[in-house]
């Protein structure tokens, strides 16, 4: 299907210049998605297809287990995977397989879990996706206590911009991938910051083969090192089992 110049000049004022080319800009941007209280099944996330994080209002992800039932916040990337080490010693050499039968031979299928339970499971779930860590705000808030929540995806820079207010003072913040590393960026400007009380907590989890992509409760499982650090800098060297990331 072709449109004719008359069926863009359909798209209004803002979306169209003098000569009747598209103002691609103001046409990507009337989509953005606007949020003005916590959605916990349509939180917005920034990424560049590699790596994505999913925030809640404050632009961070501050109040996870509100998400937790719907749409969760995660980080996560194209190679953040986990695997569970085999179980007794046991691996894919071990499935008993269930012989069916195609075109005169006998083929076996990993079709049953009987007698084999804990070996097809692991299987079924490793290796799995990895929640690589949680970044948000460490307030002493509720999140019915943010006044002036308003947040806005620009579609066109893939910046996301929220704003809020924390005991009658404002808060902005803007986040954003970067479109070719595995970098996160963040931006807050507040008066807050001054006092205190509104500290950035970076927090990593065990992998879990759950929505969540994170086990919070064995904290024995995994660990994270640090193995450089300086003024305004660190590397953490994060190990879970036989997997092992670094974030800076």
């Amino acid at each position: 299907m072709s449109l004719s110049r008359r069926s863009f000049l359909a798209l209004g004022p803002a979306a169209a210049t003098a000569a009747g080319n598209i103002d691609r800009r103001s046409l990507v941007s009337r989509h953005n998605p606007v949020l003005t209280q916590f959605d916990t099944r349509s939180p917005l996330s920034v990424g560049n297809g590699e790596l994505a994080f999913t925030a809640d209002l404050t632009g961070l992800q501050t109040f996870p287990e509100l998400y937790e039932k719907g749409c969760p916040l995660c980080t996560q990337s194209q190679w953040g995977w986990h695997s569970f080490p085999p179980l007794n010693g046991l691996g894919p050499d071990n499935l008993r397989m269930t012989l069916f039968d195609s075109h005169g031979r006998q083929v076996g299928y990993p079709s049953s879990p009987a007698g084999q339970i804990e070996l097809f499971n692991w299987l079924r779930e490793n290796p799995h996706r990895l929640h690589l860590g949680r970044i948000g705000f460490r307030l002493d808030a509720r999140p019915e206590d943010l006044r002036d929540t308003r947040q806005e995806l620009d579609l066109w820079t893939g910046t996301l911009k929220s704003r809020f207010s924390l005991r009658g003072a404002p808060v902005v913040v803007d986040t954003c991938v970067h479109p070719e590393s595995d970098a996160l960026a963040v931006r807050v400007q507040s008066p807050v910051l001054k006092t205190g009380a509104l500290d950035i907590e970076l927090a990593f989890p065990y992998g879990s083969p759950g929505i969540l992509a994170a086990d919070w409760n064995h904290p024995e499982r995994h660990s994270t090192r640090l193995e450089a650090g300086g003024e305004g800098f660190a590397r953490l060297e994060r190990t879970l089992d036989g997997d092992h990331y670094s974030c800076a």
